[in-house]
Parts: C-alpha cells; structure tokens; sequence
C-alpha cells in the first residue's frame, strides 16, 4: 500500500512534467505545410484601421505603388511626422501626407537615388543618376533644377535649410558642391569618393571618404576649405551637428565641435572582441551613443553610451537590422527581415533605457524604414511596393518584456498542439539554433522535400535560420553561402571569405558547432572538415579558431536519451 501510494505520488509529478517535455520538444518541429494541423497561425499582413494587438503599432495609412518589384532609393519624414518623401526606381519622386495620400508626384531625368526633405517639410531635394538636381516646395512645385556633369550620390540640407550640399561622381573626379536656396554654386571642392554626408553646426559639412576597403577619411570643411581630418571606419554626426563619433575598428572617439570647427576629444571607449561594430547612431545634443553589431548572431549587439562615456545599457537585436531613432532617442527603431527563414520582418521599438516598447512581425520584406524627430510615426517601405505609416507607441499603454505586459498578462501563445502526420516526399532534419539569450542550443526538426544532398539541404536550412514566433535565433548571418560535399565519410565545409570577417569567440565558436551538430545526424558522416574559399586553412576568423583538423561528429541521442528539459524564456 506504502509502494502504491508512492507510486502515486511519483505519477501525480511526472504526468504534467511529460506533458510539459512533448510540447516543448514538439513545437519547433511544425513546418509551415503542418500550420493547420499545429493550430500556428500565420503573419498577418497590417490593415489600415484595424484593431491591433498589445504592443502593436496602429496603421494608419498605407499607399501601394503600380510595380510591385521596384526598388526606393530613399525614405524621408518631417520632424512631426506629417510629410513622406520617397523616391523610387520608376524615376518618380513621391510625397505623401500622414495618412498615406499621395499629395503629389513628379517624374525625373535619371533615377532618383538621392532625395532630402526638410525637417519642417516645406523643401525638397533631389539629385539623379544623370547629375539633375531639383529643388521642390512641400506643393510639388519644382522652384529650381540644375544639372552636373555626373551622378549625383549625396544630398543633405544644412540645419537652417537655407543651403544644399550634394556630392557629384565622375569617372575620375568626386566633387563637393554647396548651392544655395536659389540654386547659386557657392563652393565646390574636389573630393575621393564618400561613403556618407553629414550637416554639422554654423557652416561646417561633415564627410566621410573611401580610404581602402575597410577604412575612411572623417573629414569636416567649411566654405570648402578642410578643417580637420582622421581616418577612422565609422561616424556619425548629432543632428544639430555640435557632437560626432568615430570608430576606427579599435576604440570608440566622442568629439565636441569647437566654435573654429575642429573637433575635441571628449572621451574614447575600446570595446572587447565581442563587441565588434558595423554602425554608429547619434542623438540631438549627442546625448546618446548609439552602437551596433550588424552579423552578430549570439550575443547583445545594440549599446548605449551618455554623452560623458558611461555605458548605459545593452540588447541583443535581431541581425542586419535597420536602425532609425527620434531626435531626443527616446524611440529607436531596429528593422530586419533577415531573422527568420521566411520572409517575415520583426519590427522592434525600444526607449533610451533599452525597454522594448513595441514588437510586431509582417509578412514582408522592409527594405527601407525612417521614424518623424518626434518618435511618433514610423515609415516602412516593402519590398512588395507598399508604404506602410504607423502610429508608434502611446504614452500610458503597457510595456513588454520578454513577451509579458507588466501586468504579468502574457502576449502571445507559446505551446502548440502536436502534429505526428508526415507528407510523402518530405522527411524532417534536425537543425541547431540558439535558444534565448544565446547561452544554449536547441535542437528542432523541419520538414523538407526529399533530397539526395542530405548533408547540403540540411546546411541551406540552418542558413535559412529559425520559423517566425520560434523564440530562437539564428547561427549564420542570412543569405551566405556554405558548400557541403561528402567522400569516404568526410564532410567537406566550404566556408565563405565574408564569414572569416566574424568577431566575438561565442559568435564564431556557435557557428562552427552549429554545422557540427546538424551535420552529424548524417550516419554517413564520420567527421567534418572545414575548408575556407575551397582550400584547408589552418586559422579562421579574427578570434583564431583552429579548423585544420577533422571535427569528429557530434551525436547527442546516441546514449539513448529519451528527454533533455531546458527552460528557454518563457518556454
């Protein structure tokens, strides 16, 4: 009687906990044929006026453009958020109103590739492959237009909106020119090629130019005469042009602008080999630094720094994301469609204290996004044509974290019902992703059609990365290419040069093993080798990972293990 109710006892806890283990195991193994039968359902394309759900901007407006496949060059807002400016590969210049209306439209003679709007909206300026240069009003009326032996591949106004700065490219010759409102030439000088153009305060322009493959020139003029100069690989400049940072690849610079125009050292900040950095943003005042990870994959990529060097704070952003902030930083805006394996876009607005406000996924491919001065309005432009506008968050509503309301009410459905039924041609692989945070990973199995090339189909699924709504994160930047070939029971892996790039040792580290372990659920594979552009190499990556040696395979299951329960978030 004692053995019974003992094993009573044992019953009543291991029953949910066995529950609880098929649902988790079970979840990620639903592919998009098997939606129906998991009950997962899809991305939802936005529709204006529709009641969103909590954390969800509100859309409200959308404009479509008559060819779905072309491409915006450029996407503008107005400080509050009123006025849109994009231009387009139909060789048209568009502005909208805040609702999506199309206010007004003019064709121009080149493509379009550069166009800026105002911050209150009133002008607009154009500059075109073919070196026309177009001076519009907020009504559609072209003021001015001029043309430029060459193609024009920058253009900013300065803060006072009273003068234009374009950069013009030859064949052999880069020119700066400043124009005034009325289209006179006030300067021009002779330039390399610029990678950006940057307004800086009083009359002082910012630029920064080519300088070899991987570095630049910063440089700051004024009336065409050049101030300063130091080479570094990245910069960004506040918007009021007072304040500007530079990476060189080594250490973090802050610099005040002085009144003569040459910049001072404030402080500088070398950050560790994991934190490797492929964009910098600056907020009005220089108030925050902003700096981000663009191939991160594994840890936090996103950080803040205070105007006097402190370090503020850190986040783990999705990878190739586009990143726009208000003029105050209180909202910053990442976009990325580069996540997940459809092509599904995770949109995620955060505060100055690195809070995640709001956190939405469309069924589309955004391209292009700007966010008003204010924070308020947000612009994406799909890659299917579509403009979509969105209210961001409102003051009041409550904020999420970790997919919970501060109420503790959760956000979205985490467990699915189990699907057992295989399709005829398909057979399931076993993938490896990070799971939250990128401490551990997690095994998943997707459905796919039946290939001969097991070993490479398996490898061109993990590039993919992981289903929207999954919880996990990918190994491998998006879009690489990664061979696999199999003789006498090896695995050959040929790496891409673009990969040998990658920083941090847990980012490279979770790469190689990723490739490991979803290689050798293959019984044919008895070791895996990795070669590097199609050669051996006895060193990759900056971090010196050793691969000259054959990685022996790694078969968790083959101790018969029957559960390996690991809590990932909230699941």
């Amino acid at each position: 009687m004692r053995v019974m109710k003992a094993m009573g006892v044992c019953i009543k806890h291991i029953l949910p906990l066995f529950i609880s283990l098929v649902c988790f195991f079970s979840v990620p193994s639903c592919s998009p044929n098997q939606a129906a039968l998991s009950g997962e359902e899809p991305v939802e394309p936005l529709v204006t006026g529709k009641e969103t759900l909590l954390g969800e901007p509100f859309l409200r407006g959308r404009f479509s453009v008559l060819n779905p496949e072309m491409k915006v060059f450029t996407l503008s807002v107005s400080h509050n958020g009123a006025n849109i400016l994009f231009s387009s590969e139909c060789r048209t210049i568009s502005y909208l109103d805040d609702q999506g209306n199309l206010c007004w439209e003019i064709t121009t003679e080149g493509l379009p590739i550069c166009a800026a709007l105002t911050e209150d909206g009133r002008f607009v300026g154009v500059g075109t492959d073919q070196g026309k240069v177009y001076f519009l009003s907020d009504a559609g009326h072209v003021l001015w237009e001029t043309s430029f032996p060459g193609k024009i591949e920058h253009l900013i106004f300065n803060k006072r909106a009273d003068e234009m700065v374009l950069s013009v490219s030859e064949e052999e010759r880069d020119t700066l020119c400043c124009l005034n409102r009325w289209g006179s030439l006030l300067w021009e000088m002779e330039t390399g090629p610029l990678r950006d153009l940057y307004p800086a305060a009083g009359k002082e322009i910012c630029y920064l130019e080519e300088n070899g493959s991987d570095g630049g020139i910063f440089k700051v003029v004024r009336g065409g005469e050049l101030l300063w100069e130091k080479e570094t690989q990245l910069a960004a400049v506040s918007i009021e042009g007072n304040f500007l940072a530079l990476y060189d690849g080594d250490e973090l610079q802050y610099y005040c602008l002085e009144m003569d125009g040459c910049p001072r050292l404030a402080w500088s900040f070398q950050p560790g080999s994991e934190q490797e950095i492929s964009w910098l943003g600056l907020t009005a005042g220089g108030r925050y630094l902003l700096a981000y990870n663009a191939i991160a994959v594994r840890n936090n990529n996103l950080w803040a720094f205070g105007n006097d060097g402190m370090f503020l704070w850190e986040r783990r952003i999705p990878s190739g994301a586009l990143l726009d902030f208000s003029a105050s930083g209180e909202r910053i805006v990442a976009t990325s469609w580069q996540e997940y394996s459809e092509d599904v876009s995770k949109i995620i607005i955060l505060n100055n204290y690195g809070h995640i406000l709001q956190e939405i996924e469309m069924a589309n491919r955004i391209e292009n996004n700007a966010l008003s001065g204010d924070g308020n309005i947000l612009v994406l432009a799909g890659g299917d044509g579509n403009i979509f506008i969105l209210e961001t968050f409102a003051q009041g509503d409550p904020i999420k974290y970790n997919g919970f309301t501060e109420e503790g009410e959760q956000a979205k459905t985490i467990y699915q019902p189990v699907a057992f039924e295989k399709q005829a041609g398909k057979t399931f692989l076993t993938l490896f992703f990070f799971g939250e945070g990128g401490l551990n990973f997690i095994p998943i199995n997707r459905s796919v059609k039946v290939s001969p090339q097991a070993p490479q189909a398996a490898i061109n699924e993990l590039i993919k990365g992981p289903r929207s709504y999954s919880g996990l994160s990918r190994t491998i930047p998006k879009d690489v290419q990664i061979g696999v070939m199999e003789k006498d029971g090896l695995a050959y892996v040929d790496l891409p040069a673009s990969l040998n790039k990658l920083g941090g040792t847990s980012q490279v580290g979770g790469l190689l093993d990723s490739l490991v372990m979803t290689l050798s659920q293959f019984s044919s594979v008895q070791g895996i080798q990795f070669l590097l552009e199609g050669e051996k190499a006895t060193v990759f990556s900056a971090e010196g990972f050793m691969i000259d040696q054959v990685f022996p395979p790694s078969r968790p299951g083959k101790n018969h293990l029957l559960y390996l329960p690991y809590r990932c978030g909230d699941r």
